[in-house]
């Protein structure tokens, strides 16, 4: 039922009822900070290079000159190259598991 057509008595006991619920959770002393963490330096460090790769435009095309289209049908091969090259290894295939 919805609360625009309770009557005021059923008003009075879903207010209760619904305070009631609240008071219980409440009574549980508990601390839900949901709010995340600041990374850590090394954290950081690790995701640096993503945040520099690409510096103009020429850093989205391929080394043949050619820009990708999506979906391509090796896009986790592309991702993986982009990857690597953002953090500096010499191979993606470190990354796959093929």
């Amino acid at each position: 039922m919805k609360l625009t057509e309770m009557s005021a008595e059923e008003l009075a006991s879903f207010k209760a009822e619904v305070q009631k619920k609240y008071d219980d959770f409440k009574a549980q002393g508990l601390s839900l900070n949901m709010a995340r963490g600041k990374p850590s330096a090394e954290q950081l460090d690790l995701t640096e290079g993503l945040l520099t790769a690409v510096k103009s435009s020429e850093d989205c095309f391929a080394e043949d000159g050619t820009a990708p289209t999506f979906p391509p049908e090796n896009e986790l091969k592309i991702a993986a190259d982009v990857f690597a090259t953002a953090v500096k290894l010499a191979s993606a295939e470190k990354l796959l598991a093929e």
